[in-house]
């Protein structure tokens, strides 16, 4: 858990530095659609799983999230081309199964953007970004699964990622297509759904999302 606050503190620390240099610094906020893969280590677990998942042995964790962030631009090129850092904090409820569940992330990446959206000056109409980083998560799950109760289980991501971003101009702002894709799965502990069987805390964790983001 230190990792996490550490990483959200520095985040916070970079945030509002940029914050005191308006004309690098670029506000965003919109929705995403994130769902989870979760995988035993065990092949015993898997099978048992996949007998009782429409024979697939990972389990599927989606959220709808609200996210609030901004893009940090360190340095251009004729304000058609820059390198920067893109972070955010976001989170999701999701009602459905044995109680409330909910998720919260703090994406980080490492970014270059290509026309619209590269600097605040930009007025080019459309643009791409791509980067690296990675998707730091928890969930507190109260659905359960296979062989899990309705009692939380508390669920820890720290998921190397790639990103994909498509911007358009749209008035004052920018409208953006955003999609993450988990670069090497985690391997994470989740006693909370342990097999009886099986006896595996170990799961493989992977992380997917996409959704439309409005810079300012």
């Amino acid at each position: 858990m230190k990792k996490y606050s550490f990483l959200l503190v520095l985040l916070i620390g970079l945030l509002g530095e940029a914050s005191g240099q308006t004309d690098r610094f670029i506000p965003k906020m919109g929705f995403m659609y994130e769902f989870f893969t979760l995988m035993p280590e065990d092949t015993t677990y898997q099978q048992i799983i996949a007998n009782s998942n429409n024979g697939s042995s990972q389990i599927f964790v989606p959220y709808y999230t609200f996210m609030v962030g901004s893009y940090y631009m360190l340095a251009h090129k004729n304000d058609v081309v820059s390198v920067g850092v893109d972070g955010a904090l976001q989170g999701g409820i999701n009602f459905r199964g044995g109680g409330i569940s909910y998720q919260l992330q703090v994406p980080l990446f490492v970014m270059g953007r290509l026309g619209s959206g590269a600097t605040s000056y930009n007025q080019q109409k459309i643009g791409i970004g791509l980067g690296v980083g990675t998707q730091m998560s928890y969930l507190n799950e109260k659905r359960p699964f296979v062989y899990s109760t309705e009692s939380p289980k508390k669920i820890f991501g720290f998921i190397p990622s790639g990103i994909i971003e498509a911007t358009i101009q749209q008035g004052g702002g920018h409208l953006t297509g955003r999609v993450h894709f988990p670069l090497i799965p985690q391997k994470t502990k989740i006693a909370q759904l342990n097999n009886p069987v099986a006896n595996s805390d170990y799961w493989k964790l992977g992380n997917f999302g996409f959704g439309l983001i409005y810079g300012f």
